[in-house]
């Protein structure tokens, strides 16, 4: 071999050995399924890492660990093939008859196609290197030659040796699966919803690798089972339960109760224990036990504020003429007061955040609430009703964009 063709081995060996660190070992010479995947993946993933000419390129040398169906798999390409790179001659050739410009293209061709191989040479004895090193001996000890050892043996075929002998998993290994699959929703956690529905996944996913398909629709009732017994969710569970069946699907099921979910945590925030601690003034604000309650605090203390600063304009406008310091004086106390509205606002704001009477453990069932304004379908406590904007006679004042708030439709 060459000075040239050496570095570029040395070059892509010594680029797969640098992550030895990265491989995750076999340990026992009896392993299962999980561990050789996970084997698998890493050495993959170092293989991928160094650049070839193989279809596109995306994917470097992963061919030389993987069967063609693992290969194609991992291209998402039912056709794709990997094809070793054969070794180039010593020179380049060319006919006899050929052009200078066919002669340069010719030796460029071969300096490319030397390269490549070479580089694959460098790859696949650093891979064979880090399987002989991450994988018990006596798991290849079959193909372990008395003179030559594994000198012959390709990176190929000492992965297909370890995927073929991995032990099957006994029945136990299967009911510890299952179990996980049924592990009660600990609704008073600290993980969300979705984080359960995720580890519901990743044990669907390790019940195929061994042949056992899982059935979305029977934990999708066995959750909304513990979901109902709970009761935090029954207005969820109602809205569920009216959609259609199509559309009652395992992903729109995990996004449906992990958003129901979300909206009570983000209420539990403020619960009861902060609400002990502001007293008597987070009593006032009990009612409120969801985002939509919170929203019609905000759109009423946003109605009295704008009354308020209405008010103070009419009242300036109506007025005759005043002297400029008059104006002064009048601005000021304007401001002063609509400064003191606004302040006292986010006071009452800060102590529905501290405390809005959520009940412990994020629970979400309604609880009594103030009437709304029958005017307008939302609350305005501090507003009397026959100064609501829904009102003809209060229009000129109104707010642009507010509107009274909708009736929810009716279920048949």
């Amino acid at each position: 071999m060459s000075g040239g063709n050496v570095t570029i081995t040395n070059t892509a060996h010594a680029s797969i050995a640098s992550k030895a660190a990265s491989v995750t070992a076999i340990t026992k010479v009896e392993y299962i399924v999980e561990e050789y995947n996970k084997f698998e993946k890493s050495l993959v993933t170092i293989a991928r890492s160094v650049k070839s000419e193989h279809n596109g390129g995306k994917h470097g040398y992963a061919g030389l660990l993987l069967n063609e169906s693992l290969y194609r798999k991992l291209l998402k390409d039912p056709a794709a093939t990997f094809t070793p790179h054969t070794k180039p001659s010593r020179t380049a050739t060319y006919a006899a008859a050929a052009t200078t410009a066919e002669i340069s293209l010719a030796k460029e061709t071969h300096v490319a196609d030397r390269e490549q191989y070479y580089t694959q040479e460098g790859v696949n004895d650093a891979l064979k290197y880090l399987i002989l090193t991450n994988a018990p001996t006596e798991a290849l000890v079959e193909l372990e030659d008395d003179d030559t050892g594994f000198e012959n043996v390709t990176p190929l075929e000492l992965m297909n040796h370890l995927r073929d002998n991995v032990r099957v998993t006994d029945v136990f290994n299967k009911k510890q699966l299952l179990g996980a699959l049924n592990e009660p929703i600990n609704f008073d956690g600290d993980l969300p919803l979705k984080v359960h529905f995720k580890n519901v996944d990743s044990t669907i996913k390790l019940l195929k690798k061994h042949s056992i398909t899982a059935s979305e629709s029977i934990i999708m009732v066995t959750l909304l089972e513990q979901i109902k017994a709970h009761g935090d969710f029954k207005e969820e569970v109602g809205k569920w339960e009216l959609k259609p069946v199509a559309s009652q699907t395992w992903d729109e099921f995990k996004k449906h109760f992990s958003a129901a979910d979300h909206e009570c945590r983000q209420l539990d925030q403020y619960g009861a224990k902060t609400a002990r601690t502001v007293g008597a003034t987070a009593n006032s604000f009990m009612w409120i036990t969801s985002v939509a309650d919170l929203k019609d605090y905000i759109d009423s203390s946003l109605l009295t504020l704008a009354q308020a600063t209405s008010a103070g304009l009419n009242a300036v406008m109506e007025k005759p003429k005043p002297t400029a310091n008059a104006t002064a004086a009048t601005a000021a106390t304007t401001t002063s007061t609509l400064k003191a509205k606004v302040k006292a606002l986010e006071v009452e704001l800060k102590h529905v955040k501290a405390g809005n009477g959520a009940s412990k453990g994020g629970n979400c069932e309604a609880k009594p609430r103030r009437v709304k304004c029958t005017h307008c379908n939302r609350y305005h406590p501090n507003v009397p009703a026959d100064k609501c904007w829904a009102l003809p006679a209060n229009q000129a004042g109104k707010l642009e964009g507010w509107n009274p708030k909708a009736d929810k439709p009716k279920q048949d």
